[in-house]
């Protein structure tokens, strides 16, 4: 993995702009999530978020890792291991629960 940029941008300001109708999308797709399924649904979670707003580029920053990296985690042309994908789901998730706390604190 690459160096975390000093500039990376939170995704969860973003995040807090969706609608419920992709929260629950999203939040089923987590729920759905099976380390051991690999490629399909860890695929399927990388592209809804980036096919909702977020750019590969945020999300490269967010998980320190090349653009292309994220491309080909999105196509399924490769993977991280089991337990990189377990941690990258969890992020996810974590960005989307932590979100609603973050905001009511405002």
């Amino acid at each position: 993995m690459k160096a975390k940029s000093a500039e990376a941008i939170p995704l969860v300001p973003m995040l807090e702009k969706k609608s419920d109708e992709f929260n629950q999308e999203i939040h089923q797709l987590l729920k759905q999530y099976d380390p051991s399924d690999g490629v399909d649904s860890f695929s399927q979670i990388i592209d809804f978020v980036l096919t909702n707003g977020i750019r590969q580029v945020e999300l490269a920053d967010q998980f320190e890792v090349n653009e292309s990296t994220i491309s080909r985690w999105r196509s399924g042309k490769s993977q991280p291991r089991k337990m990189v994908r377990r941690v990258v789901v969890d992020e996810i998730a974590e960005m989307f629960l932590n979100r609603r706390s973050s905001s009511k604190s405002i």
